[in-house]
């Protein structure tokens, strides 16, 4: 696996599946992504994730839980989920850094680069349909609020000193 793209310090994702009309589980164990300029990206466990961050018709570039993507579809379902919380340019700036974070984690696990390409825009095209909603409470994604406060650090603030 490259390194110049970032890489994952975690080897699979452990989850566990839940009941409902759509596939849904919940992360069980921490997966970390280390990005090109080596800032840590961690989607905790207590995140509720559907596996996909595309709609049906981009099962044709990949299936909920599959393997080859699914480290990228987690760190990529944190963002987005935290983005959720938030409202109009909060929301817009960090669920735009996260479907850029997920090019890399593609690229990261050699995804090829056409397939990539389809899943960036997959996720930008759901980015501006859900861009206008209220933001939504913790509960729909995570299993906790003590879940949906981990990491709140910001990993893309710029420290000067």
């Amino acid at each position: 696996m490259s390194n110049k793209h970032g890489h994952f310090l975690t080897n699979g994702v452990h989850l566990h599946h839940i009941g409902g009309t759509r596939a849904k589980a919940v992360l069980m164990a921490p997966v970390i992504f280390v990005d090109k300029h080596n800032r840590r990206h961690t989607a905790h466990p207590g995140l509720i994730t559907d596996g996909r961050s595309f709609g049906l018709f981009y099962y044709l570039i990949g299936t909920p839980y599959d393997g080859r993507h699914l480290e990228a579809c987690i760190i990529h379902d944190w963002y987005c989920a935290k983005a959720a919380m938030l409202t109009g340019d909060a929301r817009r700036v960090v669920r735009g850094k996260a479907d850029i974070l997920f090019g890399e984690c593609l690229e990261s696990l050699d995804v090829p680069t056409w397939k990539q390409k389809r899943m960036v825009k997959a996720v930008q095209r759901h980015a501006r349909a859900v861009q206008n909603k209220p933001a939504s409470h913790w509960k729909r994604n995570f299993v906790s609020e003590a879940a949906s406060h981990l990491g709140a650090d910001n990993p893309w603030k710029v420290s000067y000193g």
